[in-house]
């Protein structure tokens, strides 16, 4: 478990590149992965700019950063992990299940779904900390856990095992949730 208190001082975007419009389409689907991991365009498809900051915490939220920073940790103990649709862990899982399952860890309870899980708290992509979920899709069907240093750790594809890559290129449409826990 990591407990404490980081400071990131430096500011600006992360990564700036086209995002895959396709709501229409699994998040899961391999092709969809494989052209959006390219970086191709598509029709409708748009610019997004996400812009990730780090602030140090106040007092009041230390309680949470500890649970947020321990969910995170146990998010990260998984990478190379399984996906299997369906699966919550401890030792494979869906987008969902590994933020479920990581924020269990910290002793705290969340949505089981990635719907679910988007009715969290929002907050603005600029102001993501390690533990905060990030939905994507339009409607949403896809979850990853953001880890600082503008990376999300997920479980994407039956292909691909839980890995860690940037906000924009866990999926299209990205939008920041909070777990008060």
């Amino acid at each position: 478990m990591v407990v404490g208190t980081v400071a990131v001082l430096s500011l600006g975007a992360v990564w700036t590149g086209s995002a895959l419009a396709d709501p229409g389409g699994p998040a899961t689907s391999d092709r969809a992965q494989q052209v959006y991991l390219d970086g191709a365009h598509r029709a409708g498809a748009r610019n997004q700019d996400v812009h990730v900051a780090h602030q140090e915490p106040s007092s009041a939220s230390a309680g949470r950063s500890a649970a947020a920073n321990a969910a995170a940790a146990a998010a990260r103990s998984k990478e190379g992990s399984p996906y299997v649709y369906g699966a919550a862990g401890p030792n494979a899982f869906d987008c969902s299940g590994l933020t479920y399952w990581a924020w269990a860890q910290a002793g705290v309870s969340i949505p089981r779904t990635s719907r679910g899980q988007a009715g969290l708290p929002s907050v603005p992509l600029s102001q993501l900390q390690p533990g905060d979920l990030v939905t994507y899709y339009s409607p949403v069907h896809h979850v990853a856990m953001y880890i600082g240093n503008g990376e999300v750790i997920h479980a994407s594809t039956e292909s691909r095992p839980v890995y860690i890559t940037t906000v924009n290129r866990a999926g299209p449409n990205p939008s920041g949730h909070r777990v008060n826990g």
